[in-house]
């Protein structure tokens, strides 16, 4: 149950310090204590359905969410995993059953994903009040993804290759391929940008640049800062880094100052604020569109002046030049941010900006240092609200009304999000009737958010009618890059974008929850408090992920982060040394964490106070209870703070001997009590030394993770290229093997090798078993591929051919989608197999 504080300074007297009107979120839990029914705790009538607003979560055996239902119907129809606990496909609830299938090459990196639908008979023969989009742009596009990823040997991404039909998107919003360089710390260097892809590369075109932020006005969002204008999108952008890590040079083939790049970057002397960005500017460029910037700091390293001047064109006319002050409290929290807009200025004057400002900003925290509330002043004055009340439940720009005591809420100012644990699935929107699409006159409309494979939210769908309701892309380093917004949708824009963080847009900042980010910077807005007070993440203060901002996140602004490849969880380095320390410190014979995935929760105030033992007891709290399911189909639960193994059904069997019994990479972790992936681990057992005593409650095995790795090596650009149908083993293109041969051409009568791991010229018994198992899947995936070449209307348990039965076109190519599937699995198992003949990996 919660009440909003009123505006102002707290009443002494209790009872006037709160508004009359309690907010109440219930969670129901099943018998294995996991979430079953979440309420949004939204109060206005248009958002309830019988009287309620909820999201049910179900269940699969392994434990994992398999489907999620809501007040307003399905959101999530079916989740299918692989035995790593990857994502292979989800199918969502909407109209036309739009589905998110994700490939991975033979490490596990995301390979391909693609976002597709058949057009239900809605679109096709319209009922009721609905009537389909007439001409160009269009809303009803049937591929929404399809993103192709290259890598270098270390897992650099070195091309995102985006294969959607440039002809059904309109200018501004073409797809996107990018090819990518890096320097010798796999920091971001170089991005090539092309927008129709020929064969995977990017073809010499342009595409136009539509202002991102050009929509319908709307009274429920803020408006952008000032922007330059370009005549077409970017084609290239460069970045430089010194020793200590800081961004001193970046340009862009328009070298538009600010909003695409920075030029020339100057920071503080090596004896004193090192890190801290004081000037830039890129006006020996001579560009249009040179510019310059100076800032200024607190004595304890908070950003507290941006003085920004342009040579435009800028949008709107005339506002090329900004002045942003932001205040900070005793704490390190941002407090207010204000901007100022003018022609132009003298980056180097030092007075104050005259006359009110365009934008003033307050913030307010709760116990916990999370914001609870943002208060909008504008220049004549008056006031508006936006109250973060739960993760589902938010009000946005609303007023006080002193009368009432307390803020107006209704349909208008209520946003609410429909959540599967910390997961964002939807949000509701409410339009007023007939201003946007509807199949029956509704004015509540869900809309479902899609993200990237950095978690940024990307697409968005309206689940009665499945049209496109929005479409973005950002730059490397979090700005807003195109974004498609439909006026048929009132020109809707999700607020959390970029990683899924909510943008202050009128102040160039975006919020993380510990820390703001200036993405036109570059760079966060203070100092990270873990390297200040412990070295525990960059060594430098502001930079973001340190460069590598293709491939990482920071969930909270304290660390980086590396995604899943399905970029559904995260793996965090900070979290990893302050367990890895602690576990050293308890036992010091167990060897440093090789990865932690975290989830959302548990350790963030841990992490954040820099408390290494209260992070790593929460992080055994957090694994209690907690169903670890690996490849080799172990099933087991790691108690809190004990380092032994218990299986699912809690008899207490304490695994010993070997490591090949116990789950090795790739496990996946799933908290029972939310459902979240929260922790990855890789682990191995190995003998508790003679004469030393077993951790509390074990006995047999210590567990420890693997010692750490030497250093990668520089990155260099790969083939990645799969092998085509025709050229793989007899097994696949001829359905035929010879005796005692696997599909990759190895003899498995001796089951010899080169020795590998085990040595002396034979494979171990971990190998042995590990290839037969492998064997047993190949076999398996090919009579599959066989039976469903032979009859795919045989496999159709979805009912997609069903459902496009007049369309042969979309049958062929949901045939052909499935059939690729199955090759690539099967590929997949015959290098497996390869490698484990080879010796190359360890079993």
């Amino acid at each position: 149950w919660v009440r909003l504080a009123r505006p102002g300074e707290p009443a002494d007297a209790l009872t006037e310090r709160y508004g009359g009107r309690w907010y109440h979120k219930a969670l129901h839990l099943d018998t294995a204590d996991r979430v079953k029914t979440a309420s949004s705790g939204a109060q206005s009538p248009e958002f309830l359905v019988g009287g309620e607003s909820k999201v049910t979560l179900h269940y699969s055996e392994r434990g994992t969410v398999k489907q999620v239902t809501s007040s307003y119907g399905t959101l999530v129809s079916e989740v299918h995993r692989a035995a790593d606990g990857l994502h292979e496909h989800i199918t969502y609830g909407d109209l036309a059953a739009t589905t998110t299938q994700f490939n991975y090459d033979t490490r596990r990196r995301l390979s391909t994903v693609q976002t597709y639908r058949g057009p239900p008979a809605l679109w096709t023969t319209p009922s009721g009040s609905y009537t389909p989009p007439a001409g160009s742009p269009s809303t009803l596009q049937l591929v929404l993804q399809n993103d192709h990823f290259s890598y270098d040997v270390v897992g650099n991404p070195t091309q995102i290759s985006d294969l959607r039909n440039p002809d059904e998107w309109p200018a501004g919003a073409k797809p996107v391929t990018r090819q990518m360089q890096y320097d010798d710390l796999y920091r971001l260097t170089r991005q090539d940008i092309g927008y129709t892809a020929v064969d995977g590369q990017p073809a010499d075109q342009d595409d136009a640049w539509i202002d991102p932020h050009e929509g319908l006005p709307d009274p429920r969002r803020a408006e952008a800062a000032p922007r330059q204008s370009f005549p077409e999108r970017a084609r290239y952008q460069t970045w430089a880094y010194d020793w200590l890590g800081n961004l001193t040079d970046s340009g862009d083939d328009a070298d538009g100052f600010y909003d695409r790049s920075l030029g020339a970057a100057e920071h503080g002397p090596v004896s004193g604020r090192a890190y801290q960005l004081q000037r830039a500017d890129n006006r020996a460029t001579g560009s249009p569109r040179q510019g310059a910037l100076r800032t200024s700091y607190d004595l304890t390293g908070n950003l507290t002046e941006l003085r920004v001047d342009r040579d435009g064109p800028c949008i709107p006319a005339g506002h090329c030049a900004q002045v942003y002050r932001y205040a900070w409290d005793e704490v390190g929290r941002l407090v207010t941010a204000r901007r100022w807009d003018a022609a132009s200025l003298d980056v180097e004057d030092t007075a104050a900006p005259a006359g009110p400002a365009a934008v003033e900003l307050h913030y307010g925290y709760d116990a916990n240092d999370q914001r609870v509330s943002k208060r909008a002043v504008d220049p004549a004055g008056e006031q508006s609200f936006t109250l973060y009340i739960f993760d589902s439940l938010e009000l946005r720009r609303t007023a006080y009304l002193p009368l009432e005591e307390d803020y107006a809420l209704n349909a208008e100012t209520e946003v609410v999000y429909l959540l599967a644990g910390s997961a964002r699935l939807a949000r509701l929107a409410y339009e007023a009737p007939g201003s946007v699409p509807s199949s029956g006159g509704e004015t509540v409309h869900v809309f479902l958010e899609l993200g990237d494979h950095l978690g940024s939210t990307n697409t968005v769908l309206d689940l009665a009618t499945s049209e496109l309701v929005e479409k973005s892309t950002h730059y490397a380093y979090g700005g807003i890059e195109s974004d498609y917004r439909p006026t048929r949708w009132n020109s809707f824009r999700e607020d959390y974008k970029f990683t899924g963080k909510e943008e202050d847009i009128e102040v160039g900042l975006v919020y993380f929850g510990k820390r703001f980010y200036a993405p036109a910077l570059q760079r966060w807005a203070s100092p990270d408090p873990l390297t200040v007070h412990g070295l525990g993440a960059d060594p430098n203060l502001y930079a973001y992920v340190s460069g590598q901002v293709l491939k990482s996140v920071d969930p909270l602004g304290l660390e980086r982060c590396k995604p899943s490849p399905d970029g559904k969880m995260t793996l965090c380095e900070a979290t990893q040394s302050l367990t890895a320390n602690y576990l050293r410190t308890l036992y010091p014979v167990i060897g440093t964490t090789e990865r932690v995935f975290q989830g959302a929760g548990a350790t963030a105030e841990a992490v954040a106070k820099r408390d290494p033992l209260k992070a790593a007891h929460e992080m055994w709290s957090a694994m209690e209870d907690t169903a670890m399911v690996g490849t080799g189909g172990v099933k087991a639960l790691w108690n809190a703070g004990v380092s032994h193994v218990k299986d699912l059904d809690t008899k207490a069997k304490i695994i010993t001997g070997q490591s090949d019994d116990i789950v090795r990479d790739g496990v996946s972790v799933a908290n029972k009590a939310t459902n979240d992936l929260v922790f990855v681990v890789s682990v191995v057992a190995i003998p508790i030394p003679k004469g030393s005593a077993a951790p509390k409650g074990g006995s047999g095995s210590w567990l420890a993770t693997k010692e750490p790795k030497t250093p990668n090596p520089p990155p260099t650009k790969v083939d990645t290229t799969p092998t085509p149908l025709s050229k793989a083993p007899p097994s696949v293109a001829s359905g035929s093997v010879p005796a005692g041969a696997t599909a990759g051409g190895k003899d498995t009568t001796k089951l010899t090798g080169k020795g590998g791991r085990a040595g002396g010229g034979t494979l171990s018994t971990a190998a042995q078993r590990s290839i037969r198992s492998l064997e047993a899947r190949l076999a398996e995936h090919e009579r599959k591929l066989a039976a469903y070449i032979e009859n795919p209307f045989a496999f159709d348990n979805r009912g997609d051919l069903a459902r496009n039965a007049g369309r042969p076109e979309v049958q062929q190519r949901i045939i052909d989608g499935r059939i690729r599937h199955l090759e690539g699995e099967i590929r997949n198992f015959q290098q497996q197999i390869e490698q484990l003949h080879s010796g190359k990996v360890d079993p």
